[in-house]
Formats: structure tokens, sequence, C-alpha cells
């Protein structure tokens, strides 16, 4: 007998294609080997008809793929692992993974196994290339809940060029400009003009994408560089530790300060 799958088929977006999303429930303890390959099976049957299609499957699989997935207990379960991959790797799904420290999605006596998860397929990563997975707290249920979020893929045109008032806080960034803005075109005129505002929007791009940096990652790496700072200074307060402290704080500032510019 086979096991309960729920199937939703969404609507495409635009030219988007429609997406199908199932849910699974492999019910303890009645899900044995056996009725978990029809399981494995009919999930097989759907990717004939799926290939194409976006197409997600979540819920409790009452089934793990490492020994790593479980702690606890010692039963062998490698067969039931080898017909899980081999199921996950025919149907051309991928594990979307999950975010944090929290592997485990189920619980009780002492026993903890990672049961329940996302597969999604290739055009699904194609479609929603920023596709997460949160596992929250188990409070009224021995499952963890699954936050599942996912993002459309939106063709832009590029965006305008345009100045940032942050830039001119970095030491380097006038004497950039005048560089590229004092170098020969071998023209006159608005030609000179326009070769010049050329060069110097390429230049910028360049310099703010390779040199200037992304400021919030900088921002975070300047809160975790006085942080570091602080807990050198704390067990061993000499001179130069103080000075490094200083000048950690002082990054931490001016990251402030570009990040301010930036929303400004």
């Amino acid at each position: 007998m086979s096991l309960p799958i729920l199937v939703w088929n969404v609507r495409g977006i635009g030219n988007n294609p429609t997406s199908r999303f199932m849910g699974i429930y492999a019910s303890l303890p009645k899900s044995t080997r056996v009725e978990r390959r029809d399981l494995w099976n009919d999930l097989k049957s759907f990717t004939t008809s799926t290939s194409t299609i976006p197409w997600l499957v979540g819920g409790d699989f009452n089934c793990f793929l490492s020994p790593e997935e479980r702690t606890g207990n010692h039963t062998n379960r490698t067969l039931d692992m080898i017909d899980f991959g081999q199921m996950i790797s025919d149907c051309g799904l991928v594990d979307a993974g999950f975010e944090g420290t929290n592997m485990h999605t189920w619980a009780r006596y002492g026993l903890m196994e990672r049961l329940d998860r996302i597969l999604l397929n290739g055009p699904w990563a194609d479609l929603f290339p920023k596709s997460s997975v949160i596992h929250l707290p188990r409070v009224h249920s021995d499952h963890a809940p699954l936050l599942f979020q996912a993002s459309l893929t939106i063709n832009k045109p590029p965006a305008a060029f345009r100045y940032m008032k942050m830039w001119a806080r970095h030491q380097y960034f006038l004497c950039t400009v005048a560089q590229v803005w004092g170098s020969p075109t071998d023209v006159s005129g608005l030609f000179n003009l326009h070769y010049k505002l050329i060069r110097v929007k390429q230049k910028m791009k360049w310099w703010n994408r390779n040199i200037f940096g992304n400021i919030f990652s900088n921002l975070k790496q300047a809160k975790q560089n006085v942080h570091n700072a602080e807990r050198t200074y704390d067990s061993d307060p000499s001179p130069s530790n103080r000075t490094s402290l200083h000048q950690a704080v002082a990054q931490l500032v001016m990251a402030t300060k570009l990040e301010e510019d930036y929303w400004n």
C-alpha cells in the first residue's frame, strides 16, 4: 500500500511554467521498508511528467540519508538509506539543505533523527535560485516545522549608473577619479567630455565592485573585528592591543557611516 502524497499545482507567473509541490507523510510506525518502496516508486512515476516542471517534494519521509542524521540509536538502517538515496537520484532531486545548527527534525525518548526535509529538482532551482529551509523549534509536536522560503528569478535590465555619496569617504576616491579624468583621449570638444565621462563611469563601476567592496559585509566584518579586538585586549591589556582595539573601533565607525550614506 502506498503512503500518502498530497499534490498542488501552482499556476505560472508571467512566462514562468506551472510549479508542482508535493507534501509527503510517511507515518510512523506504520511505514515499513516495503511501503516506503511503494512511495519511492510513486515519486519516480511522477518524474516522467515533471522533468521540465519546477518540482518540490517536502514533508515527513520517515527516513534519513546518512548515519550522521541520527543519534540515540544504533539500529542498522543502511538498506533504508540506500533506497531513499537511490529514489532521490532517480528522480533528479537534490536536498535543499537547511540553515542553522539544529539538524534533527524529530525527537522522542532520546532518539533524534532528520526525518523531515525539502527536495527539489533542477527547474525549481533555476526558477527559485534563493530557496532556503529553516528548522523551527519543536513546540506542539515531536516534529520540527520546516520554514521554506523561495524567490523567483526576475530578469532586470542593468542598473543605471549613479554616483554614491559614500564613495567620497574613501581615501582613494578623489585620486582615482583625477587619474582617469586626466588621461588623454586624443579628441577635443564635446567628444573629449563624452569619452572622459564614459571612462570615469567604467572605472567607478569596477572600483566600487573590487576596491570599495560590499558595505554590508564590510560592516559585519568590522563588528566582528571589534569583538575580537576587545577579547584580545581583555586578556592582555597591552599598549599594542589597545591600539589595535582603537583601530578596529575607528574602522567600525567608518563602516557605519558608509552604510548611513548608502540609505540617505
